[in-house]
């Protein structure tokens, strides 16, 4: 996945609902660590038998293991992968789960180039999303890998047909208590700017409903890229376009048969950032934290906090980032660890342009920015990763492009680790 670029926000009928709103900006820089290099490792090159250009990060397995998806390679087909790494000696091995080998000309319905983290789900299978693939209509599908011994099934759980049930899917799912999954499409819907669905198991299929059309109000939001998260019954969630044109921060709570959006944060792009392709995520007190690609007084983007305040929420700005080209920020959901620190990546920040690990830390209310990592190429580029620990507290993550793998168009990203120091 690229930056979405900038298009004219389509107009349409109605008002949202908007939740009362109080913007409270209380930090600033306190300090900027210099950059810890010598805690990073590169762990795997990616080539094109093994799959390249890994845009999601990965998850832990109770054994250590990590899963994750590649967006290509992976053989003749070239579609992409979804891929496990375990330790092998002092390195790493990698198995390829299975290649997607969507074919139109050939009339294969698996899907093809994934761009969200996999999950796993209750019963301990992997699921997934795929951007495109999955015939007849090629919007993309949601999947399930399920183990069996040393291999591991494929099912298409559902095939999206890029028409109102909503198209090209770049987010992960998510779980409720009952077994449904939930999930954005980037496009698609009533207005073909996106939407948030429900798959439901029924009598051993699944079935799709749309929750919520995006666009369906003038100031609503556009084209989501993140997942959801689910609070208290209600999905929260972000889009990259809409609101006042620099996207939003929604909730959507169900009413009856229905769901009622609530807009909680439009961006103006400015000093607050704009345009949020990462989601959000959630602290132990009910707030919520998430980043912004652009916007800012850097340039690079913003880290926000939304606390909920009588009826409404009350933004804060937390941090703003340096950038490159006005599009050099986060692209994936932040990360805390056990003692509240936050931890992320930038696209195209950093020394070389070509993107950052970073951590925030407070420090009695403010917030200390220190850079664990700056990409050079070799070993890394242009990371849209979500970063993920192990128990020691060594952080994992992929960068799209970079190191020095062959047998890719480009560059063919890697896995990497950074030890705490």
């Amino acid at each position: 996945m690229r930056y979405p670029q900038q298009r004219p926000r389509k107009i349409a009928l109605g008002q949202a609902a908007t939740l009362p709103l109080t913007i409270a900006v209380f930090v600033s820089v306190v300090a900027m660590q210099p950059a810890r290099a010598q805690s990073y490792q590169v762990i795997y090159e990616f080539n094109g038998n093994s799959g390249y250009n890994p845009p999601a990060g990965m998850i832990f397995d109770s054994a250590g293991n990590l899963y994750g998806t590649t967006s290509a390679g992976g053989g003749a087909i070239d579609f992409g992968t979804a891929f496990e790494l375990s330790r092998s000696g002092s390195g790493w091995a990698l198995s390829t789960l299975h290649a997607f080998d969507w074919n139109p000309n050939q009339q294969f319905s698996d899907g093809a180039d994934p761009h969200a983290p996999l999950v796993f789900g209750p019963d301990g299978s992997l699921y997934g999303t795929t951007g495109s693939g999955g015939l007849p209509a090629s919007g993309g599908t949601v999947f399930e890998l399920t183990p069996s011994g040393d291999t591991w099934t494929e099912t298409i759980l559902y095939r999206f047909t890029g028409g109102a049930d909503g198209g090209e899917p770049a987010s992960a799912v998510t779980f409720n208590q009952s077994g449904n999954l939930y999930g954005t499409t980037s496009n698609g819907g009533k207005l073909r700017d996106g939407t948030v669905y429900e798959l439901s198991p029924v009598n051993g299929g699944w079935r799709e409903t749309v929750i919520w059309n995006f666009g369906v109000f003038t100031s609503d939001g556009e084209t989501p890229f993140s997942n959801v998260i689910l609070q208290q019954g209600n999905l929260y969630g972000t889009t990259v376009f809409g609101g006042t044109g620099n996207g939003t921060v929604f909730e959507l709570v169900p009413a009856a048969t229905t769901w009622r959006e609530k807009v909680l944060y439009r961006f103006t792009g400015g000093n607050d950032g704009g345009n949020p392709i990462a989601g959000l995520i959630p602290d132990h007190a009910g707030n919520m934290w998430g980043a912004t690609s652009s916007g800012g007084s850097g340039g690079g983007g913003t880290i926000f906090e939304l606390t909920p305040s009588g009826s409404g929420w009350e933004f804060h700005l937390i941090y703003s980032l340096s950038g490159y080209g006005g599009q050099g920020g986060p692209f994936a959901n932040l990360a805390f660890d056990q003692a509240g620190n936050l931890y992320g990546t930038t696209y195209a920040d950093g020394a070389n342009h070509v993107g950052t690990v970073f951590k925030l830390t407070n420090s009695n209310g403010n917030w200390v920015y220190t850079d664990l990592h700056d990409f050079d190429g070799t070993d890394g580029e242009y990371p849209e990763s979500s970063l993920t620990f192990d128990a020691s507290g060594t952080l994992y993550g992929t960068t799209n492009a970079g190191g020095t793998g062959t047998g890719c168009n480009a560059t063919c990203g890697v896995a990497f680790e950074i030890t705490p120091q």
